[in-house]
């Protein structure tokens, strides 16, 4: 999982890990979330977007993984897939026809 926001890593595995323990225990998962989170220093949106990223990351569900989000966001990633540069015209001066 990332690592913005107030809560330290452990504290997020800690929690998604919390839901995973005890969602047989609650007639869903957004039950066991609500009920985690209430126990927890956090809000069940928070922990739900937590869980959701998990479960991509461990092959679960479909979608960019942690990493890829991180690789994705890296400094000086060619932004076109076939590495032409961007342009730097202006806009303005781009559209003055």
């Amino acid at each position: 999982m990332g690592t913005k926001g107030p809560h330290p890593k452990e504290v997020r595995e800690r929690a998604v890990k919390m839901v995973y323990d005890h969602v047989d225990e609650y007639p869903s998962k957004w039950a066991a979330i609500c009920s985690s989170a209430e126990k927890l220093p956090m809000t069940a949106e928070t922990l739900r977007t937590w869980v959701a990223q998990a479960e991509i990351d461990h092959g679960e569900v479909r979608g960019l993984t942690t990493d890829e989000k991180i690789r994705l966001r890296a400094p000086g990633r060619p932004t076109d897939p076939m590495g032409a540069q961007p342009t730097s015209v202006p806009m303005t001066t781009a559209s003055g026809f």
